[in-house]
């Protein structure tokens, strides 16, 4: 497995938060298996404010061949025409750079 991790900031609608925490207390289970059927093997939502960070990691090797089946999925399709609706029309989505990883435990001890 090729594992990366992605990192993305955007910003929800403050009239929003309130829903939008209460669709992430419920998220579809079908959802979460097109996710993790497409490669996507760890998904966070961080909220702080009106500010939302998504931590991702996928294999790569299995997103990078499915990806464009995942954006045609009808659940990932419908997931997101609904999330779009909390997106702040004045902002932009932002995609981190990996610039430093702390090295697993063993690296570090038997490098």
């Amino acid at each position: 497995m090729k594992a990366e991790r992605r990192l993305f900031r955007r910003f929800i609608r403050p009239d929003r938060i309130g829903e939008y925490r209460r669709h992430h207390e419920a998220v579809w289970p079908e959802l979460e298996q097109v996710y993790l059927t497409h490669g996507v093997t760890d998904l966070s939502c961080f909220l702080c404010g009106c500010e939302l960070v998504v931590y991702q990691e996928i294999d790569g090797v299995v997103f990078n061949m499915l990806e464009t089946t995942l954006a045609a999925h009808p659940v990932e399709i419908r997931w997101q025409a609904l999330m779009s609706e909390f997106n702040d029309p004045e902002t932009h989505i932002s995609k981190f750079e990996e610039v430093y990883r702390l090295p697993a435990h063993d690296e570090v001890t038997n490098p």
